[in-house]
């Protein structure tokens, strides 16, 4: 585990504090671009979405797993941004 991931992981209690989770509820309110789904589309969508965002982090501290800051910035974005 690298230093990246120790900080991500110990924003959010430590990868000690998560092993013992065996449930987690998240509340979520969407609106603005999502107003145009119904609401199937805007549950499938905020399913797979919260998933990642909640399971990512601790995904990365599997063996063989690694993850690295990017110095490339895409090519839409101005210099510096």
């Amino acid at each position: 585990m690298n230093d990246l991931l120790g900080f991500v992981l110990d924003a959010h209690g430590g990868l000690r504090r998560w092993s013992g989770v065996s449930t987690l509820t998240a509340k979520l309110a969407a609106g603005g671009p999502f107003s145009r789904w119904d609401a199937l589309q805007a549950g499938y969508f905020l399913s797979y979405a919260m998933w990642n965002y909640l399971t990512t982090p601790f995904l990365l501290t599997y063996p063989g797993s690694r993850a690295r800051e990017s110095t490339h910035l895409p090519r839409y974005l101005p210099s510096g941004r």
